[in-house]
């Protein structure tokens, strides 16, 4: 599955040799350049490996073969467009591994000029600057604003701006802060309305901690036998026969 906000797209599927975000560049339906996101909560030291990975099938996808009319083929004489990655870090720590594929590499004597390097770029979310925070126009502004405050400030005071994408905002904090609070499900119940900003977005997180909490302690004390299934459902507000299945859980 894949979702798409900002100017780029988001997509929370990582593994193999899918980018997190692959978004093309084009005017006037001509092919200027393609923009790959890779998006990291934890720091890896392979990652120049797999940013040169994903940027060389990219190239390679650039020779393609087209048909001949007489069922033969030939390469396609299209201009060749540069292929540039960007990764996104989300962590606490610096990024403090290689940045580029020499830095990862065990390069015997006398080969270093032989080795061809290739530098990767990463943008260190919580250790933007303010000015470059507000620079972005999309629904990203939300993501980058929150890291910022917490990195710099050490709270968060959310706005009410409004949320163009709020299922993919979601995912990405939910991937971000390995938090499945912020899932789509965990927030917004059947019969609900999607929150429109991140004000009410915080205020449905920290309901849905305290109604776990709640149902949690419930569940502990019919376990113990220090109260009916019966006196648990009616205190939770639902069912018995619903109750019996958190029991089963």
């Amino acid at each position: 599955m894949r979702y798409y906000v900002l100017d780029v797209g988001i997509e929370l599927i990582l593994r193999a040799q899918e980018r997190d975000v692959c978004k093309h560049w084009k005017k006037e339906n001509v092919q200027l350049a393609l923009l790959g996101i890779e998006n990291q909560s934890d720091i890896d030291r392979d990652m120049p490996l797999r940013i040169i990975g994903y940027d060389g099938a990219a190239y390679r996808g650039q020779l393609t073969v087209d048909k001949n009319q007489d069922g033969s083929f030939h390469r396609n004489h299209r201009s060749r467009y540069p292929v540039v990655s960007v990764v996104i870090y989300y962590g606490q720590n610096r990024w403090n591994r290689p940045l580029k594929l020499k830095d990862v590499l065990q390069v015997p004597e006398g080969l270093e000029n032989f080795v061809s390097d290739y530098k990767m770029n990463v943008m260190d979310l919580r250790r933007l600057n303010r000015e470059t925070v507000d620079q972005f126009q999309s629904d990203f502004w939300f993501v980058a604003d929150y890291f910022w405050q917490v990195e710099h400030t050490k709270d968060y005071k959310p706005s009410s701006n409004a949320i163009s994408h709020v299922e993919e905002i979601l995912n990405l904090f939910r991937y971000a802060l390995k938090d499945d609070r912020f899932s789509i499900g965990n927030i917004v119940n059947i019969g609900e309305e999607v929150p429109n900003n991140m004000c009410e977005v915080l205020d449905r997180v920290e309901n849905r901690g305290i109604q776990k909490g709640k149902m949690d302690t419930l569940v502990d004390l019919v376990k113990k036998g220090l109260l009916s299934i019966d006196d648990a459902a009616k205190t939770a507000g639902i069912s018995t026969d619903a109750f019996k299945k958190l029991l089963a859980n």
